[in-house]
């Protein structure tokens, strides 16, 4: 038997030789493990009538996310402000910028902790400065999966603000944002956008 997992979520019309391949793999295949509620609506849409079972097989362990608060990455944040947390590879996708408008005309005070590197990530810079807020926002940049604990432990919540298609990727939408899920086991709240698979 032939099972495919896809999580391509998003409806493309690739150039040759792509659509020849994809009609090929869809009729040979069997049956479909897709990765995410999206990824079964793509194949529905592409006329596969087989078996479609959507599992998510992307996770992660709970013990190594312990859900608490506080740490070395928080002791060197600004005590008693509370901290919204960002995880991501920095592009309009993940909605990073949406998230600083968002803090510039917050009526409480708060700082950001942005994780991740990518190419919008002198534009959000910038952007920060711009606001006023650029004094509130710790950039954290790369950070290496077995580190991210500590990143969780110093955050007092989680914010994903993504976008679908957006302008430097028209053929994007989230996946499986394992961000969430980690934030999640490290015992934070998560305010998300309903983008991709984000629900």
């Amino acid at each position: 038997k032939l099972v495919i997992h896809p999580y391509q979520n998003v409806l493309v019309d690739y150039r040759w030789p792509w659509p020849p391949l994809e009609r090929f793999v869809l009729s040979s295949a069997d049956a479909a493990v897709a990765g995410n509620p999206g990824a079964a609506g793509v194949l529905a849409r592409r006329g596969f009538r087989k078996p479609v079972f959507t599992l998510r097989t992307l996770g992660a362990y709970g013990s190594d996310y312990p859900a608490k608060r506080g740490g070395p990455v928080r002791d060197r944040l600004k005590r008693g402000i509370p901290v919204i947390g960002f995880s991501g590879r920095i592009f309009s996708g993940k909605g990073l910028h949406i998230l600083l408008e968002a803090c510039a005309r917050m009526k409480k005070n708060a700082q950001l902790l942005v994780v991740g590197e990518g190419p919008r990530l002198d534009a959000a810079r910038i952007q920060a400065r711009r606001l006023g807020i650029g004094n509130r926002i710790s950039w954290a940049g790369a950070v290496p999966p077995g580190r991210m604990r500590d990143y969780y432990s110093a955050m007092d919540i989680f914010a994903a603000p993504t976008l679908d298609r957006p302008g430097d990727m028209p053929d994007w939408k989230e996946q499986c944002p394992r961000a969430h899920i980690e934030a999640m086991l490290s015992g934070l709240p998560v305010v998300a956008s309903d983008g991709g698979e984000n629900a």
